[in-house]
């Protein structure tokens, strides 16, 4: 699918219930976080290493002897749910970029924890994610002008990790998590591309800033599934998968993007309620996107 692989290792913290998050065990010591260092570790000699290499070598006895190339480590997954992440972000990142010095490693947490904001180091980061409703992805659009330097994140780049319109707009604006039929967008809308694009434009006028953008969830089994809506719809028979209007939007963004981006100038007003963002292929072609 032409695809970049992000390869997510286990942070010490169990996606649950977040309310029950006080209640649970945090590693909180480098004694209790060893062991999972460790196993991330041994995780990535089994992806990377030399066949001379203990996990290399199983790699290589279980029929794939040519290591794989791993550009991107996310430590852990949603852990602004958690607690304690500070410090276990902190002691992963240390001690997977003394070993893999390379690779660009993933936080997965920023401000969205009341109780901290992470400090992410220059050269990494930051996964965002974002279930909302189509207005809450218009009135993004502008988020990433000026990140870094608002943030003092210098340095530090952002992928998007999971988005989709969840619901459609309500007047309060927040998410109904019991998913009521009258609200919650089972598969993806019309509505639901136009503002998932805005928010494409907006990372993709920046791409200082935005590296990476993931759908999420991107593959849906008809046969059992427990989240929607999703990206691509599939069973064993193939004339039952069904690509969404998202996936069309994504396909659309990704065939046509160039290396640099372009001002475009509009005498007749600024962004909002038409939204925008152009790129140059060299002097080969230009791109412009409107929603």
């Amino acid at each position: 699918m032409e695809m970049e692989n992000v390869l997510a290792i286990y942070s010490g913290y169990s996606l649950g219930d977040a309310g029950t998050r006080d209640l649970l065990e945090f590693p909180s010591n480098e004694a209790a976080m060893y062991p999972i260092l460790k196993e991330a570790l041994d995780e990535l000699e089994f992806c990377m290493g030399s066949t001379d290499t203990y996990w290399g070598g199983k790699r290589a006895e279980y029929g794939h002897p040519e290591p794989f190339d791993i550009k991107w480590v996310e430590i852990g997954n949603e852990d602004f749910f958690g607690n304690n992440y500070p410090f276990r972000f902190k002691y992963l990142y240390d001690g997977l970029k003394a070993a893999y010095p390379n690779i660009t490693y993933i936080s997965t947490a920023y401000d969205e924890n009341d109780d901290y904001t992470i400090d992410i180091p220059a050269g990494a980061m930051w996964d965002t994610h974002h279930y909302e409703e189509p207005q809450f992805f218009i009135n993004q659009f502008d988020f990433f002008d000026n990140w870094q330097e608002s943030t003092n994140n210098t340095n530090v780049t952002v992928m998007i990790g999971e988005y989709s319109v969840y619901q459609v707009d309500t007047p309060d604006g927040k998410v109904n998590w019991s998913n009521p039929s009258n609200l919650h967008v089972y598969y993806p809308h019309l509505i639901s591309a136009i503002g998932e694009g805005v928010y494409l434009l907006g990372a993709e006028r920046n791409p200082n800033v935005v590296r990476m953008t993931s759908y999420a969830p991107s593959l849906q089994n008809w046969n059992w599934f427990n989240w929607t809506p999703n990206l691509i719809a599939f069973d064993a028979d193939p004339s039952h998968t069904v690509l969404s209007v998202s996936y069309y939007l994504q396909k659309l963004f990704n065939e046509y993007h160039g290396t640099e981006s372009v001002q475009v100038k509009n005498t007749k007003g600024d962004f909002g309620p038409l939204y925008w963002a152009a790129s140059a292929d060299g002097e080969k072609a230009v791109f412009l996107k409107v929603m």
